[in-house]
């Protein structure tokens, strides 16, 4: 009887240590560069690989100008079929009038997936997101291509006025 009540002690003690140890997760990026915005998968990969290094950069510049509203810098890293069916001229005039009501406070990268080309050279990536965009959360896919020896943004996955009209490559083909 007494070994029975030990055992439904320690059971005990490790039900609580587990349902504690359960809880959420908080990991915050901690680089001095960006305290706000959480990037830590993304500084993960870059430590592992010179092209995931490249990756994680192409897609922090990309969300800084997003949040800076730097318009010229978002269209020169969306992809060649973006371009060809938004013309610059017409980016640059309607982000500066949607930007003036409109704001990226702060995004957060959940989740990567690649996927690689049949050489082993990544070709796309999908991210999970969740931005905090005029104070609204939300939680989107970006996706991102490699084309021509840089990233480019496919789909950014915010607020739907940035968003790709044509189905991804990589599911299409």
């Amino acid at each position: 009887m007494h070994a029975m009540k030990v055992n439904v002690i320690l059971l005990s003690a490790v039900l609580v240590l587990l349902v504690d140890s359960c809880g959420p997760i908080t990991i915050t990026n901690t680089s001095a560069k960006d305290t706000k915005n959480e990037t830590w998968r993304l500084d993960v990969m870059a430590q592992n690989d010179p092209k995931d290094a490249e990756f994680a950069r192409s897609v922090e510049t990309f969300y800084a100008a997003v949040e800076k509203q730097d318009w010229p810098t978002t269209y020169d890293m969306r992809v060649a079929d973006y371009k060809q069916d938004v013309l610059r001229d017409t980016y640059l005039t309607q982000m500066a009038q949607y930007g003036k009501s409109w704001r990226l406070n702060t995004y957060k990268v959940l989740n990567v997936t690649t996927f690689a080309s049949t050489n082993g050279d990544y070709q796309a990536a999908e991210l999970i997101m969740e931005f905090n965009e005029n104070g609204s959360v939300s939680y989107d896919s970006a996706r991102w291509k490699y084309r021509g020896g840089k990233w480019l943004c496919d789909e950014p996955g915010l607020g739907g006025f940035l968003t790709n009209t044509r189905i991804p490559d990589w599911v299409s083909n």
